[in-house]
């Protein structure tokens, strides 16, 4: 028996199939997915080989991308530091639809920011 389809915010993994047409691998920027790929691999090096599949908060995620674009933008080439931020936003895209307990963030998490702070 097939787990459930669950829906990410709105958007249930059918319709997320009849997009499937839709979808063209073939245009995905080869020296970009390269690159993330790398990416993936030393954090698979750092955190274990499938750690993405237990999941990881969403906080951590945009934390991590930030710092990495944030570091672009101050010239730093100490490390491909685009390709680690879209590894870590490709992870939070597959964490939304596997995990969606672990986004801590709290506008997207049901609980709304208040204007209050």
């Amino acid at each position: 028996m097939s787990e459930p389809k669950r829906p990410v915010r709105g958007l249930a993994l059918t319709d997320i199939d009849d997009e499937a047409s839709d979808a063209r691998f073939d245009l995905l920027p080869p020296i970009a997915l390269r690159r993330i790929a790398v990416a993936a691999g030393r954090a698979a090096q750092r955190l274990g080989e499938r750690r993405l599949d237990r999941g990881r908060p969403a906080s951590a995620l945009i934390n991590r991308s930030l710092r990495h674009l944030n570091l672009w933008l101050a010239g730093d080439d100490s490390e491909d530091h685009l390709a680690e931020a879209a590894w870590s936003l490709a992870v939070l895209m597959q964490l939304e639809q596997l995990h969606p307990d672990q986004i801590d963030v709290a506008a997207r998490s049901g609980n709304p920011i208040s204007e209050a702070g």
